[in-house]
């Protein structure tokens, strides 16, 4: 089936190519491979990843756009348990792989109104000023399946409306099917999990967990988004708000059977509904980058977590209560006339992390310097996190980023580089620990 529509797609594009002189296509994209190994232990690897990124753009007409984008990835490794899995046509068992659809939409330029602009179709609805970690942009599931690389989300079906009034921007999203966040793999879990609001030893549950989606109509999956915009004196400015449901599911019910010596858990989980007012800014001073950007997150009722059969004293209790909870980020960057680049951000609140006591402190950075007539590049990132600033001491987890990049020819990337990662106490990042890795990555852009 995904053969058939990728097939569909190239048809797509072919035709794009035949189409009418009027039509501008273009056609460009990355080859991307991405190997990584654990530097302790065994070595094992990790992530094996091999991508083909297309991208395709169409002037259809003065008032008409087409983009789209498709990932054709071999990503993991080999995973026949069985002699007959070595027979299948496809070879997935044997050579894993995958086509996403990453995006596909459609411009209209002045729809109905010479000042109105709409997007239809599978997009990526990008909010917020920050670097990466962005409060306000809530209307994109959050995809860990790669848990470092913070700013993943994955696309959705939308539609999009923009009115541009003499220098003010406003923007109307609607996106009309609910889809949960990619959580990370085993191992990289970020923030509680279910069995942190379990009472008890949680490692002694045989849990089981069973997800309550939305039901599939307009008034119970759909996430709507407005936000008005503009520049002054040299800083673009924004306001919003998102009606939106909760893509990491919190759970609600759980049903407790003991087999035999064995404590058996059954759990129901739901994606709560929450409003959120945000604004951003961003612009330089100085010659010095700035932004800041805030979010402020209503749960539209509370959550709470009821235990059957009730146990003394915890039968229900508070996941997230109706209290508004404030997350926000601040940061800068700039560049010396030596070349040397520096980017740093301050964090109140990441991904996942919810009600007022929920919210962690992050502070981010990264320099950078290119050398050798801009063939080498040198890299290096950190992250520092701890439940609260005065817990420093006893809670905190920290990840160094090094890389060293070099550009053999125009498009072509080549990077070495590692996480090291520490921990002490518990944080949202805490399960990181242990998990230092050694990469080799290659680009290759056309």
């Amino acid at each position: 089936m995904r053969l058939a529509r990728f097939a569909v797609w190239l048809a797509v594009v072919a035709l794009g190519f035949q189409a009418s002189a009027q039509a501008q296509v273009e056609l460009n994209g990355q080859v991307r491979m991405d190997y990584r190994v654990r530097a302790r232990g065994d070595h094992r690897l990790t992530w094996n990843e091999n991508r083909l990124d297309l991208k395709v753009s169409a002037r259809l007409s003065p008032k008409a756009a087409f983009f789209g984008e498709t990932w054709i990835r071999s990503f993991g490794f080999p995973r026949a348990m069985q002699l007959e899995q070595l027979q299948e046509r496809d070879r997935r068992a044997v050579q894993p792989w995958a086509i996403d659809l990453r995006e596909a939409y459609l411009d209209l330029f002045g729809f109905l109104w010479s000042k109105l602009d709409v997007r239809i179709g599978k997009q990526r609805i990008a909010w917020g000023t920050a670097d990466k970690i962005n409060p306000t942009d809530n209307l994109n599931p959050k995809d860990f399946e790669d848990p470092l690389d913070f700013g993943r989300k994955l696309p959705v079906n939308a539609l999009r409306m923009f009115a541009y009034l003499g220098g003010w921007t406003l923007e109307l999203d609607y996106v009309p099917t609910f889809t949960p966040a990619v959580l990370p793999p085993p191992g990289w879990e970020i923030g509680e999990t279910v069995r942190d609001w379990l009472p008890g030893d949680p490692h002694r549950y045989k849990l089981t967990c069973n997800l309550q989606l939305p039901p599939a109509t307009l008034a119970k999956s759909a996430n709507l988004g407005a936000k008005v915009s503009t520049t002054i004196a040299g800083y673009d400015l924004s306001a919003s708000y998102a009606y939106v449901r909760e893509d990491i599911p919190l759970p609600t019910r759980a049903e407790l059977d003991l087999e035999g010596n064995t404590l058996a858990v059954t759990a129901e989980l739901e994606f709560p509904r929450l409003h959120v007012l945000g604004a951003d800014v961003a612009g330089q001073l100085l010659g010095v980058g700035l932004w800041a950007e805030v979010a402020a997150f209503r749960p539209e009722s509370a959550v709470t977590l009821t235990i059957v059969p009730p146990l003394p004293g915890y039968q229900r209790h508070a996941v997230l209560p109706r209290r508004t909870y404030t997350k926000y980020a601040v940061g800068g960057d700039y560049t010396w006339r030596n070349g040397i680049y520096l980017n740093a951000q301050y964090v109140h609140g990441f991904y996942g992390e919810r009600g007022k006591d929920g919210l962690q402190e992050y502070l981010l950075w990264a320099v950078e310097k290119k050398l050798l007539h801009e063939t080498l590049k040198l890299r290096l990132g950190s992250l520092v996190q701890t439940p609260r600033i005065r817990d420093y001491s006893r809670h905190r987890t920290w990840i160094l980023l090094p890389e060293l990049g070099y550009y053999p020819v125009d498009n072509v990337e080549l990077v070495l580089g590692g996480y090291a990662i520490g921990s002490r106490g518990r944080t949202t990042l805490s399960s990181f620990e242990g998990n230092d890795e050694v990469f080799v990555k290659m680009q290759v852009s056309f």
